[in-house]
């Protein structure tokens, strides 16, 4: 199965993750054929537009909500950067 991995469930991954969905959904891809993966460490989308605010239990949205009436995938981890150099043969 084909992987389209998304990290971070910020205005830019949400919105990369639900174009995916909506482009697989248009096309002739077949259910089970394409995973959409969002990875966030928060199980949630916060709609920030107001950074300076401290409680932001109203304007969190759990991803599950968004996520899965549209059949993509969700995974609260943190994602960790690991640097590989590879040296030239």
């Amino acid at each position: 199965m084909a992987r389209i991995l998304v990290l971070g469930a910020g205005f830019a991954g949400l919105w990369a993750a639900i174009g995916a969905a909506r482009k697989l959904d248009e096309s002739s891809t077949l259910p089970g054929e394409v995973e959409i993966l969002l990875v966030d460490r928060n199980p949630y989308h916060n709609i920030r537009v107001r950074n300076y605010e401290v409680e932001l239990s109203d304007v969190a949205i759990p991803l599950r909500e968004l996520c899965d009436p549209i059949g993509v995938n969700h995974l609260t981890a943190e994602v960790e950067e690991r640097f590989r150099q590879r040296l030239a043969d």
